[in-house]
């Protein structure tokens, strides 16, 4: 799977990544090593055709001033394989460039992942990735539920970030907004 992103600025992206270091330490957490760049999803995919979906997105960042964003504590999604996560608070103008990023990704996508389409999109930043268990839970909860994540970020960038060949994720491209 590939995704179209925004990569986290600082200081969110450091801090994020120190979560995942300290998780991964005390917790015992790898899951999140398998796209280790602090980001949050537009769309996400089993393919892209990359010279299209360049084009495409570097249209739609032409016309995009940076985004003020605001995340709004934890969350969960349940189910066999749980993931714990930062929530994205959805305000207008994020809504309205999701609308407009998604329908560029789309267009050079194969294998459209349908939770990142704008009905049911959930904005968030994961902190654990499928390895969430009644092991680690406890561990888990102590180093997060006490924490504030209420971040103001200002948001300048598409990107693709992917795992190419099996290996851990990477991004393909950077696209400022404006550019």
């Amino acid at each position: 799977m590939d995704g179209v992103v925004s990569l986290l600025p600082e200081p969110y992206y450091s801090t994020v990544e120190k979560i995942w270091h300290e998780l991964t330490v005390d917790c015992g957490v790898r899951g999140i090593q398998a796209t280790p760049v602090p980001h949050f999803s537009w769309h996400v995919a089993l393919h892209y055709d990359e010279n299209r979906l360049r084009e495409n997105l570097t249209a739609v960042a032409q016309r995009q001033a940076p985004l003020t964003v605001h995340t709004a504590g934890l969350g969960v999604f349940s189910g066999d394989l749980p993931i714990v996560y930062i929530s994205l608070v959805k305000d207008r103008s994020l809504l309205e460039f999701h609308e407009h990023v998604w329908k560029a990704a789309d267009a050079a996508a194969s294998g459209g992942e349908g939770y990142y389409a704008p009905a049911m999109w959930m904005p968030h930043i994961t902190l654990v990735f499928q390895d969430l268990c009644l092991d680690n839970l406890p561990c888990i909860g102590e180093k997060l539920l006490f924490r504030e994540f209420n971040w103001e970020m200002k948001l300048d960038n598409l990107a693709l970030i992917g795992q190419p060949d099996g290996q851990a994720g990477s991004v393909y491209f950077r696209i400022p907004w404006g550019a």
